[in-house]
């Protein structure tokens, strides 16, 4: 059985064009895991200094909204702040483009961070003063 030209060159051309978005699909995944930068959080950087405030349950007016007591702030010059209790998460959008994991999974059920996150912001700039 014998099938038209025209038929046959439809199929290979779709097969063909199936084929290069595949490669190309595939590359762009590639790229994209080349492309992107491997961050860690500032926290483990060798040589890194800054400063650390102490901040604890007492220190908000209102709710505590952290499931632990207290941690420490890590204040980085170029913007990142961290709350550290164990492990360093991420208390403005700096931190978390730094790879730090969102303090979120801290927070009490239905809890605002909002109050954590601008007396955070406070301490910080006082510590960083000059």
């Amino acid at each position: 059985m014998r099938v038209p030209g025209l038929l046959l060159r439809g199929v290979l051309g779709l097969a063909a064009l199936a084929g290069a978005a595949f490669i190309g699909f595939n590359v762009l995944i590639a790229l994209g895991f080349w492309l992107k930068p491997s961050v860690q959080p500032r926290e483990e950087d060798e040589g890194v200094s800054f400063p650390s405030v102490a901040i604890a349950e007492g220190d908000l007016p209102g709710k505590w909204p952290l499931t632990v007591p207290s941690g420490t702030l890590d204040c980085y010059t170029d913007g990142p702040i961290s709350f550290s209790h164990g492990s360093g998460y991420a208390l403005n959008r700096a931190a978390l483009d730094a790879g730090f994991p969102d303090v979120a999974t801290l927070a009490r059920p239905g809890a605002s961070l909002e109050p954590l996150r601008r007396r955070a912001a406070e301490l910080c700039a006082e510590a960083l003063k000059p």
